[in-house]
């Protein structure tokens, strides 16, 4: 399977642009209204306005320099060395570069529903939250960012932020159907990730989100 680097360039940094484009005004309407317990929690707001600027800045800032690092890092990797080289990248150092993102008191990291690597599962709320937006992005309103602030049982209020990322035209050489991932790749994949759910998308389909974790101030 030939590659054209030239066209690779163009759509990873398109798809960098896409990822890290957040609307400043955001979805201000709850996107559900429920209350959720879970182990303790309870789940008090959906919206936007429900957080304080600051913490809503600070988690979108850390999505932002996330998704800025890993992607720059990345097009490098493609650019010296072609899609081998990338996913040599993700497999050897997406792990420890998204570890120089975490800040004191915020987590932040790449979640999916079909995981590549198991160190990247979603928890419970992740997973529910995921299965929200799928539905959304199914129903063509899928927003740009989505908030949920909770109740721990601890007493205390956590934001949990969603940043969705789509499957832009060059992420189908990893991660579209099976058959038709170049046998070199196949081969990277069957030996790093034996178990790799992260497979058969189609350009457009949600692959996951960049989630944040955060205290909020009483």
């Amino acid at each position: 399977m030939e590659c054209n680097m030239t066209g690779w360039y163009r759509t990873l940094l398109a798809l960098a642009g896409g990822a890290l484009l957040v609307a400043c005004g955001g979805r201000d309407e709850p996107v559900a209204q429920a209350e959720l317990s879970l182990a303790g929690e309870v789940l008090e707001a959906t919206s936007l306005e429900a957080v304080d600027s600051a913490s809503l800045l600070s988690a979108r800032g850390a999505a932002d320099a996330l998704g800025k690092g890993l992607m720059t890092a990345l097009l490098g990797q493609l650019e010296a060395e072609g899609p081998d080289g990338a996913l040599a990248f993700c497999a050897d150092s997406a792990q420890l570069l998204t570890a120089r993102y975490q800040a004191d008191g915020i987590d932040v990291h790449r979640t999916s529903l079909k995981v590549r690597n198991p160190a990247n599962a979603p928890d419970t709320v992740e997973v529910r939250v995921l299965d929200l937006l799928a539905d959304l992005h199914e129903s063509g309103v899928l927003p740009p960012e989505y908030v949920e602030v909770r109740r721990l049982a601890t007493g205390t209020r956590e934001l949990r932020y969603f940043r969705p990322i789509t499957v832009a035209a060059g992420c189908v050489t990893c991660h579209g159907p099976a058959d038709n991932i170049a046998p070199s790749i196949r081969s990277v994949l069957a030996e790093r990730y034996p178990e790799d759910m992260a497979v058969g998308y189609a350009e457009g389909d949600l692959r996951g989100v960049i989630a944040v974790r955060r205290a909020l101030p009483e």
